[in-house]
């Protein structure tokens, strides 16, 4: 039992520093971005949302939208540069509540979200955006610690039904004059 106590907390220590990484490839991303930024440009991009997939094209000056080139999305998103960073930057910090809930122990797993995200190398901004919801073990509350001591094993943090993942895919910015 004591060999399975010290394994959890080496597990736990671990996982701890998951997102410091994608934390620190976004802010290189930006400064990237802010090194070298496009004042005027177009933006061609892919939504795909589970099986839905559009694509929108447009011209951005300062960051601010000038005008839509293309657009076959129902609900458009109308990208620039830096709402790509937003994005991402949301993305990377899900929201933070309670996915299952056992009455006695409580929160057992909380809803986050799977993020990869793919940065351009030159100019910094994000290339490709995906986002899968997910679920996670609640570990650092006790709830989730309640529940392994009542039920002697861990809970099942897998999601009942698979919500689907969002991409966000850059096809070109092109610099304008």
């Amino acid at each position: 039992m004591k060999q399975r106590a010290a394994l959890t907390l080496v597990l736990a220590l671990a996982l701890a520093g998951c997102g410091a990484r994608q934390d620190y490839d976004l802010q290189a991303a930006i400064a990237r971005w802010q090194a070298r930024p496009l004042g005027h440009y177009q933006l061609d991009t892919t939504d795909v949302l589970g099986s839905r997939t559009c694509n929108q094209s447009v011209e951005v000056r300062d960051e601010q939208l000038v005008r839509v080139i293309d657009n076959t999305c129902q609900y458009p998103n109308l990208w620039a540069v830096s709402w790509l960073f937003r994005h991402t930057s949301r993305a990377l910090a899900p929201p933070n509540t309670c996915a299952l809930l056992d009455p006695v122990a409580g929160c057992i797993c909380r809803t986050t979200a799977e993020v990869a995200v793919e940065y351009d190398p030159a100019y910094g901004y994000p290339r490709v955006i995906v986002v899968r919801p997910t679920w996670q073990a609640a570990w650092q509350g006790s709830g989730y610690w309640w529940y392994t001591l009542q039920h002697g094993a861990l809970p099942n943090c897998t999601p009942p039904s698979v919500v689907p993942s969002e991409q966000v895919i850059v096809r070109q910015v092109i610099p304008l004059p």
